[in-house]
């Protein structure tokens, strides 16, 4: 099944999916459940997998037999949908042209669900949520989420496993239910969930854009060869991306594939009275006095402007892990806000442990279920950078949360206890003094890309994270005062938030890709927030004879010079 695709349609034609669905019913059901059931569960499953590819045949032998293939179907829709009276044709004109291309496209690329009807995907569907919730063997997972990666490439069937609490279950699976590739392939499915028609359009047209930085112009093979995943995810809606944003240019004697600068100027003009001083006017969103996202250049994004509801629903179920840390950890005898009010700086450690480390030596279960905590938080971080990175309302409902946070923790625990930056600033930016496994590390690094992210997508994020940084910094000024020795010792904070300045300075606040100096888009705040004093009080007050003094000085330094 997986090779030949003859197979497939032959296996169809005979039936085999509803003989596969009753099959899975079958040993579901079952009471015993064996290696060997679990075994046969993953083989169906790989089967439905298989069966969901659809390679329909072409004819390349000569041009003009392609093109009546395509005219022989377009024909047949107009006979399956005669046209319209005059007073109704304007009305239908869209949904018609939409299904002729889609009918186009399935004729060349085959149907999203391949071989499966409508009801065999939702009953596939249905049997991946069951098997996810009941945290089947690592093997079987392994299946359940390739095939709901597949199933969820279609926006009704994403809805459905994100309604029946697929995503939850997901985001909650034990260790024992882990396999090599889960983030990948859990990555997918989440993309997919937030992924409707709109979404997913604007989400094109960025990436498209974004392939034109370094290249003014290309080939159409060039462009629709480096476009391919994209046309593949969902070829009608990446032709209403690319209507969107590209023209063709037949300038030189050689057509090409451009970007609309018609367009992008017009839409600049438009943009001139609501664009923030220091910020880019093609940035993809903007904070004003409430958080408001600018309007994507599309048709779907003009007709609807609210934020889909969809990633709204998705960002928050991944905020709430983000945020359920500290409680979570205080079962180890770790309290999170005991690094925030105050932040205490760590004084010379002659015995070997900082008294953080006083009653944390985990073992066994205990170490087991916080490595599994904090390579879920890990995993998630990431996803948010990618959220943040790839779908231009994402940025808008994060800083929304990060403001309703805050005010509810203020009024709860007092004005010290601030919102979602707060809590990755002093909670997962830090190193953590329990070494486990390789996960503190690595929860540090994909907390500061998501800062980074977050610098990168909006000028009200950078102002916020510039002034949370800021604002560390002159309390570890502050506190050097009060310690034994009157100066600093340079610990894991001040190490952390060190490294984040220059991983900030060193991004293009429009690209997030790596640059040579400093994006003025992003220095500029860090001046006007007071990044520079900052800096140099740090210098001041560092015990230089710390083994770590040096690492820390340089980082200063080298922020500073870009500054």
């Amino acid at each position: 099944l997986s090779e030949d695709s003859g197979i497939r349609e032959i296996g169809a034609e005979n039936g085999v999916v509803t003989h596969v669905l009753n099959m899975l019913q079958n040993l579901k059901s079952r009471t015993d459940q064996t290696d060997q059931t679990w075994n046969s569960m993953s083989a169906l499953l790989l089967v439905l997998d298989n069966m969901l590819q659809f390679n329909p045949k072409l004819n390349t032998e000569t041009a003009d037999g392609a093109s009546k293939t395509i005219s022989d179907a377009s024909s047949a829709d107009s006979k399956a949908n005669p046209a319209p009276p005059d007073g109704k044709k304007t009305e239908t004109m869209d949904s018609a042209d939409n299904a002729s291309a889609t009918n186009v496209f399935q004729n060349i690329l085959g149907k999203p669900a391949g071989y499966l009807t409508d009801e065999e995907s939702r009953k596939a569907l249905v049997f991946c949520c069951e098997f996810i919730k009941k945290h089947v063997p690592a093997t079987v997972m392994q299946a359940v989420l390739q095939l709901s990666a597949r199933l969820t490439k279609i926006h009704s069937l994403a809805a459905q496993f994100f309604e029946n609490g697929g995503l939850s279950s997901l985001l909650n699976l034990p260790s024992a239910c882990i396999f090599p590739g889960f983030e990948t392939l859990a990555s997918a499915i989440v993309r997919h969930l937030i992924e409707d028609p709109q979404t997913l359009q604007s989400a094109m047209e960025l990436e498209i854009r974004q392939s034109f930085i370094n290249r003014g112009s290309r080939t159409p093979r060039s462009f629709l060869t480096n476009m391919a995943p994209l046309i593949s995810r969902d070829p009608v809606i990446f032709m209403r991306a690319v209507t969107s944003v590209c023209q063709l240019d037949s300038s030189g004697g050689r057509m090409n594939v451009v970007l609309l600068k018609d367009k992008e100027k017009d839409r600049e003009k438009q943009k001139v009275p609501s664009t923030e001083s220091g910020a880019p006017c093609n940035e993809p969103v903007r904070m004003a006095a409430d958080i408001k996202s600018i309007d994507t250049p599309n048709r779907c994004s003009r007709s609807q402007k609210k934020v889909p509801a969809s990633l709204s629903q998705v960002i928050d179920q991944l905020l709430e892990i983000i945020m359920s840390y500290p409680s979570a950890s205080k079962e180890q005898g770790f309290d999170g806000y005991s690094l925030l009010s105050p932040m205490d700086v760590d004084e010379p450690n002659t015995k070997g442990k900082s008294k953080v480390d006083d009653g944390q030596e985990l073992e066994g279960d205990a170490l087991s279920e916080r490595s599994a905590l904090l390579s879920k938080l890990a995993f998630v971080l990431k996803l948010m950078s990618e959220i943040l990175l790839m779908y231009v309302h994402a940025v808008g409902i994060i800083l929304r949360r990060d403001t309703e946070i805050s005010h509810s923790r203020s009024c709860d625990q007092g004005a010290g206890h601030s919102g979602l930056l707060h809590h990755i600033f002093y909670l997962l930016l830090p190193l953590s003094s329990v070494k486990t496994a390789d996960w503190t590390g690595k929860l540090s690094e994909r907390a500061s890309c998501f800062l980074v992210a977050l610098c990168c997508r909006s000028a009200e994020g950078r102002r916020r994270v510039i002034s949370e940084i800021v604002k560390a910094f002159n309390y570890f000024i502050d506190s050097a005062s009060s310690t034994s020795r009157g100066s600093l010792i340079p610990d894991r904070k001040v190490l952390a938030f060190s490294e984040l300045v220059n991983s900030i300075l060193s991004r293009n606040s429009q690209s997030n890709l790596p640059v040579l100096g400093c994006s003025p888009d992003i220095a500029k705040p860090m001046v006007d927030g007071g990044m520079v004093q900052s800096l140099s009080g740090l210098l001041k007050v560092i015990d230089l004879d710390h083994p770590d003094a040096a690492k820390v000085v340089n980082l200063i330094l080298k922020a500073l010079d870009s500054l």
